[in-house]
């Protein structure tokens, strides 16, 4: 950590120009497979004999010298003279070590384990009595403390430095929506509000600093409600709060918002000290909903009030819904219709015109459909109607529901019918009179039995009879058959 190494190599630098000492290094015990310590500082008569040094505090060989000795037991040793001590002697070799000197290792202890070493080496044997043993002792202490401030203030740096960043990603992040953030000390009642939210609605931070001067804003229709979900939360009843209510802004508008807040903090007894949360500016929202509400209610007044019958259904044909008309047309109440496919209804003969239209309209081929088939009334009689069909689909062109427009014209279907069996019957009239208009003796029993024939195609009939009778005296003169 930074600071560490400047804090360490000032004490052994301190340890050999004003407390004499002969030599001072701290070495750091590393979490390796080895068990290896590291010189971190040092200071004094050939400090490159540290460097030199291969050590460790495990139990091997390297790990039997004071500083293994002092990390791994976790307490002070010493020795008062290297040369009698065996635990030196793989180092005695080494043209730095001077044998017959005294040292002492002491442990560092940082987050309640053995963090490192600190080394005392003296020129004289038979160094260390307990008083100085014990001014070494406090110095480890202060050196201790003052290593753990260091780390606590580096852990402070980061958290602040993160708080930070979290603080500006999130502030980034609420610019690009609707979402304004609070925080609030219920103790003390102040309260704290982005400054993008409190402009939106047209005040400073400075102006709306307690919970009480926000809630003097809230529409007074909507506090019982804003009361009642924060209650509800306060007795632990939900995980967090949200409700919808109207401020009232500066220049006197009335915003529509959605707060969500939460109970982040509370006392030994479960009262609330701090409440945080978010709100949402949904006024062109419910600006939308309100229009929306208007043209809906506009649509089914039209719709209550039209002669010609509305039936909506779902994308696949299921009826929703169908207004008064409707039922005057088909005879199906709202109940008896709800549910029943559009198809269900369709006259057998007209099922493959009708479903190739449903299709292309619900599969975008189609905006709109105009059919004329016949429906099957709720008494089982078979009525013609004239079918106009629309569909309706979300923001991505989705089907959402089919409107389709019923006008009874049974009527008009009888009469074209009967007209065209006028014509169908004036059109054989026509043709058989022209047959006998100068028609030879010898053909004229051909024209009858053509005639004949054509009467009978006309009519549908099985059989079909063409006879002369004489009005004088009722005999029959002659006849044919068709059949």
């Amino acid at each position: 950590i930074e600071g560490e190494d400047n804090l360490l190599a000032k004490t052994c630098q301190l340890l050999v120009e004003t407390g004499g000492y002969r030599m001072a290094w701290v070495g750091v015990a590393q979490q390796d497979e080895g068990k290896t310590i590291r010189p971190m500082a040092m200071a004094g008569h050939d400090s490159s004999y540290v460097a030199r040094l291969r050590l460790s505090w495990g139990d091997g060989t390297q790990g039997r010298g004071l500083c293994g000795q002092c990390i791994r037991q976790g307490k002070m040793v010493m020795t008062r003279s290297s040369r009698e001590d065996p635990y030196f002697a793989p180092w005695w070799g080494d043209s730095g070590h001077r044998p017959g000197t005294a040292s002492i290792a002491l442990p560092i202890h940082l987050d309640q384990t053995v963090w490192g070493c600190l080394n005392i080496y003296v020129s004289e044997a038979d160094a260390f009595d307990p008083q100085e043993t014990g001014l070494l002792g406090e110095l480890i202490e202060s050196l201790e403390f003052g290593l753990q401030t260091l780390r606590e203030r580096q852990q402070q740096d980061h958290r602040q430095a993160a708080l930070q960043a979290s603080k500006k990603h999130f502030q980034t992040y609420l610019e690009g929506t609707d979402l304004g953030w609070w925080d609030l000390d219920v103790t003390t009642d102040q309260l704290m509000i982005d400054d993008l939210w409190t402009r939106r609605i047209g005040y400073s931070s400075s102006e709306i600093n307690t919970r009480k001067a926000w809630k003097a804003l809230i529409h007074p229709d909507d506090l019982e409600g804003y009361r009642a979900a924060y209650d509800q939360h306060e007795a632990g009843n939900t995980p967090h709060y949200q409700s919808t209510y109207r401020i009232r802004s500066k220049n006197g508008v009335w915003l529509w918002i959605t707060e969500s807040g939460q109970i982040t903090e509370r006392d030994s007894s479960g009262k609330p000290l701090r409440v945080t949360g978010t709100g949402r500016d949904i006024t062109a929202q419910k600006q939308m909903e309100a229009q929306f509400q208007t043209g809906e209610a506009l649509f089914r007044k039209i719709i209550e009030n039209t002669s010609l019958g509305v039936a909506i259904a779902s994308p696949g044909g299921n009826i929703l819904e169908i207004n008064r008309a409707f039922q005057n047309i088909l005879g199906y109440t709202p109940i008896q219709a709800a549910g029943k496919n559009m198809l269900q209804l369709t006259h057998p003969g007209d099922t493959d015109r009708a479903q190739r239209a449903w299709q292309d309209l619900v599969e975008g081929r189609q905006d709109s459909i105009h059919l004329e088939k016949r429906c099957l009334h709720q008494s089982g009689q078979w009525l013609w109607v004239n079918l106009n069909l629309a569909i309706t689909r979300d923001s991505a062109n989705a089907p959402v529901f089919v409107v389709g427009i019923f006008e009874d014209i049974t009527d008009r279907k009888s009469l074209e019918a009967l007209t065209q069996n006028r014509l169908n019957t004036q059109r054989l009239i026509t043709e058989i009179s022209n047959r006998f208009v100068r028609v030879t003796p010898s053909k004229l029993n051909e024209e009858l039995i053509t005639a004949t024939r054509l009467l009978g195609q006309f009519t549908s009939a099985d059989i079909c009879n063409l006879a002369l009778i004489s009005p004088q005296n009722e005999e029959l003169i002659f006849g044919y058959e068709w059949r």
